[in-house]
């Protein structure tokens, strides 16, 4: 594995390797996850949002394409 100045590692990262870095743990790294964790909440409520809206235009969708066809018989 190649680390460059830059911060980016190249090749496969191995366990082995990653415990060599040893990145320290921010003081506050129980906020931080508690943050992450919140933030991965809110992504996975609004992602099931978005799939509610993305299945009302659908239906939408279907009702317009139906009523259309029904008009047209």
């Amino acid at each position: 594995m190649t680390i460059y100045s830059t911060g980016e590692m190249s090749g496969r990262t191995s366990e082995k390797d990653l415990r060599r870095l040893q990145i320290p743990l921010p003081d506050d790294h129980h906020r931080l996850a508690d943050s992450f964790r919140e933030r991965r909440a809110r992504l996975a409520e609004l992602k099931r949002q978005a799939a509610d809206q993305q299945d009302q235009i659908a239906q939408l969708r279907t009702q317009i394409i139906e009523g259309a066809a029904d008009s047209t018989e």
